[in-house]
């Protein structure tokens, strides 16, 4: 949750660190009238602006392999079809050592987004990842980082930019 706000990236529930009982762990908020990706295609629900919603999968994407996420299925992604919203759940298994990215998946980003993976620091991911992410873990996202910022800007030399960058609504005008 820490790294996709840092990126800006809204597509992720909120968690937070918490101590209950003398057992650490998260607590995550719970969305509401949503159904599992799995589920919305078995009950064949469409999206009714499909642009919008292949930019969500592109944002799924960028960020899967930013956490080395090996566990993507349709079961741990939510979709709110009210705001035909995707959230990203499920990142147990994430923040592998791995510096590979499958770069296949990747074929746009949110310009905000790219901009944000371009200016992330070392230091400041330390600081909001505290207690949560050892050293080789942030180094791993960091070197990741950098293959997926490359290659969109290889993706830019060779399509143009208006082929691989996309704008979103902002955060506050997107519904919830």
């Amino acid at each position: 949750y820490q790294l996709a706000l840092m990126v800006g990236i809204d597509n992720v529930p909120p968690a937070v660190l918490r101590n209950i009982r003398g057992t650490n762990g998260s607590v995550q908020i719970w969305i509401e009238n949503a159904v599992s990706e799995d589920k919305r295609v078995q009950q064949k629900l469409v999206p009714p602006d499909r642009t919008a919603w292949n930019r969500q999968v592109d944002l799924l994407h960028v960020f899967d392999a930013l956490l080395s996420n090996t566990d993507r299925n349709q079961g741990n992604l939510l979709v709110t079809p009210a705001d035909w919203k995707l959230w990203f759940i499920d990142h147990t298994r994430t923040f592998r050592l791995r510096e590979d990215v499958d770069e296949k998946s990747l074929v746009g980003c949110e310009r905000t987004v790219l901009v944000r993976l371009q200016r992330l620091k070392e230091e400041d991911l330390r600081e909001r990842t505290q207690g949560m992410l050892r050293t080789a873990q942030i180094r791993a996202v960091l070197h990741r980082r950098d293959r997926v910022v490359r290659h969109f800007q290889r993706l830019i030399a060779e399509r143009g930019e208006a082929a691989v960058l996309f704008d979103l609504a902002p955060a506050s005008a997107r519904p919830r």
